[in-house]
């Protein structure tokens, strides 16, 4: 599992990656999707961060966020062809660092229903 002070650093990190991929002039496809699948579950670690209520439920709508983001990847690859191919990894790479701080957070509270 990972803790926050893992996680909002890694996911910097990978939103990093969509400035990068702008930078190299990709198709807005790779950018938009590399950005949502990294910074939807950043600005909710940030948020939750900061606030005093654990994390009773698992936040759909985040991970969803993040999940679209690596399929707005994936077309992406489709349509425009395989240049940016590390943009998936980055995205993927998110997801499962949101995964994993998410569940954490889950796991450190009693009485939790899994």
């Amino acid at each position: 599992m990972i803790s926050t002070r893992v996680a909002i650093p890694a996911l910097a990190a990978l939103l990093a990656g969509a400035l990068l991929l702008a930078w190299q002039q990709a198709h807005w496809a790779f950018v938009a999707g590399t950005a949502l699948s990294a910074g939807a579950p950043l600005g909710f670690v940030l948020s939750h961060h900061f606030s005093a209520t654990p994390l009773t439920a698992h936040p759909l709508s985040v991970s969803i966020a993040s999940g679209l983001g690596c399929v707005a990847v994936m077309v992406a690859e489709t349509r425009f062809g395989p240049d940016h191919r590390w943009a998936l990894l980055v995205a993927l790479a998110a997801l499962v660092v949101w995964m994993l701080w998410q569940r954490e957070q889950r796991g450190r509270w009693p009485g939790r229903r899994d």
